[in-house]
């Protein structure tokens, strides 16, 4: 089987958003084998919760966070990592006060 470094087909970008609003975080990517894909707030890697989910399929990743609070604010990052490298996608997520 013909090995490939992942490599992202549609990266992260940064984004404003409302405070208690539903964000989605969506990368696309290649690799073979297929790469194992982690998410990252602030360096501390992500895991599911109630308002929490990670939707990944062979070739895209969604990080879905309801309800987004203040302290959910920082630099998001997507890493792919498979035998033969890893790469990292990254964004900055700033949370902006509930609008009337």
């Amino acid at each position: 089987m013909e090995k490939v470094t992942p490599a992202f087909t549609n990266e992260l970008i940064d984004q404003r958003v409302e405070e208690l609003t539903t964000v989605r975080l969506k990368v696309t990517y290649v690799g073979k084998p297929r790469p194992e894909v982690k998410w990252f707030l602030n360096n501390k890697m992500i895991q599911r919760s109630d308002s929490i989910d990670i939707e990944t399929t062979e070739a895209e990743s969604t990080l879905v966070i309801r309800r987004i609070r203040p302290e959910q604010h920082g630099k998001y990052t997507c890493k792919l990592t498979n035998e033969v490298g890893t790469v990292k996608s990254k964004c900055w997520i700033q949370i902006i006060g509930k609008i009337p």
